[in-house]
């Protein structure tokens, strides 16, 4: 690591804690990170002309990535909506009360069926 850097992680009063040599997996969200940047925006635009409008590129699509693109993993919600609201729980149970929302009227259409199958209801 550069003596600069370094100054300036001890001026911070910050710890490093640096991975083991040769495992990326023990910071693998991170690495992770890195590879989608690379292979997603860096690699497609490899002839950049200045290093300014590469960092400029590069914190454009970190910010698209993160602002304007739904995430599977995240059942589609923006990864930036998902660390905004800080507590998991609570994306979960909105999850659940959308799910409920969906179901609701498949649910009801089928206890409508179910019925009509045993002729409670007649049409």
């Amino acid at each position: 690591m550069a003596c600069r850097t370094r100054m300036l992680i001890r001026d911070l009063e910050m710890v490093i804690s640096p991975s083991r040599v040769n495992r990326p997996k023990d910071n693998a969200r991170q690495e992770r990170s890195y590879r989608i940047v690379k292979q997603e925006e860096i690699y497609c635009h490899r002839d950049y002309p200045s290093v300014q409008i590469a960092r400029h590129s590069i914190a454009r699509y970190i910010e698209e990535y993160n602002e304007k693109r739904p995430h599977q993993a995240l059942w589609n919600y923006l990864p930036g909506f998902v660390h905004r609201l800080g507590d998991k729980r609570l994306l979960l149970e909105r999850r659940a009360r959308m799910t409920q929302i969906v179901k609701e009227p498949r649910l009801s259409e089928n206890r409508a069926l179910m019925a009509m199958a045993e002729g409670g209801i007649s049409n």
